[in-house]
């Protein structure tokens, strides 16, 4: 390392490193689980204090506005989900709020006060959630463009402007997790509709049938519900078969892809992610 190299050096203490490391390790680590979200949540309040946070996805390609939810949690984890499964069920799709950062490819830092908000909007979900200050960080691949939003009660002040860097910071690592995650188990479904579970662990099993056409249906099925951090019980019953049946189909798919547990299988999912999205910007077919 030369003198010139020193002195550009940030000074980065160790202490602080091993925590931010700890933490946005975690995420990754949770990553195809459903308790995805909520890690993301633990693990943000010990960088920045907040009560709510929220992921989803807007495609942008699209002439009629989509909005996809991939999860919210919080320090009222059931309230929060109710509130939510209502918000992105009627009302995500007409709120206007985000419209000044829409079509933005650069990653995006908006901080919003409920005071500027639609009266409905702002009654039905920051006022039943006491929220009163809300922080937007928006990160785009392709044609979707990926948010993490962060919201505070009213216990806690506005964020400040230290907050705000340290958070769209922290979503830099956060949001392409994000995107990782949702490729794996898919959208949260904002409907009461009792199929969606199975309609959901059926895209994933095209998706490792697309990846991996050597499995068979059945071993692309018992797969996905695996990669979702279902149990072999839980599995079992969704799929009116008996659980020494998914242990045999989960061995079977192993065997044939080379691997001997749940999270290969995911790093399996993850590194052809990254190597189509490579090829993709690199124009191979």
């Amino acid at each position: 390392m030369t003198d010139h190299d020193a002195d550009t050096t940030i000074d980065i203490q160790l202490g602080q490193l091993v925590f931010m490391s700890d933490a946005l390790s975690a995420v990754a680590g949770a990553i195809g689980s459903p308790e995805f979200v909520a890690v993301v949540f633990e693990n943000l309040t010990r960088i920045v204090d907040c009560d709510s946070i929220h992921l989803d996805y807007e495609d942008e390609s699209l002439h009629d506005r989509r909005i996809g939810w991939i999860g919210s949690h919080g320090t009222c984890p059931d309230q929060i989900e109710r509130t939510m499964t209502r918000y992105y069920r009627d009302f995500a799709r007409i709120d206007t709020t985000f419209d000044c950062i829409r079509g933005e490819r650069d990653t995006q830092l908006l901080q919003l006060s409920t005071l500027r908000l639609n009266p409905e909007i702002r009654r039905a979900f920051y006022d039943t959630e006491d929220i009163h200050d809300e922080c937007v960080v928006t990160y785009r691949v392709d044609e979707l463009t990926y948010a993490l939003s962060v919201c505070r009660a009213r216990r806690l002040p506005a964020f400040s402007l230290k907050e705000l860097s340290i958070v769209r910071h922290v979503a830099l690592i956060v949001l392409p997790l994000a995107v990782a995650h949702r490729r794996i188990v898919g959208d949260r479904q904002a409907d009461a509709d009792a199929e969606a579970p199975r309609a959901q662990a059926s895209g994933a099993a095209q998706r490792l049938n697309d990846v991996f056409g050597k499995l068979t249906s059945r071993e692309s099925e018992v797969c996905a519900r695996l990669i979702r951090g279902r149990k072999t019980q839980d599995i079992a019953h969704e799929l009116g078969i008996r659980p020494s049946s998914i242990d045999t189909y989960a061995r079977r798919a192993f065997a044939k892809l080379g691997i001997e547990s749940r999270r290969q299988l995911l790093n399996l999912l993850l590194d052809h992610d990254v190597l189509d999205a490579s090829s993709a910007r690199r124009g191979i077919a």
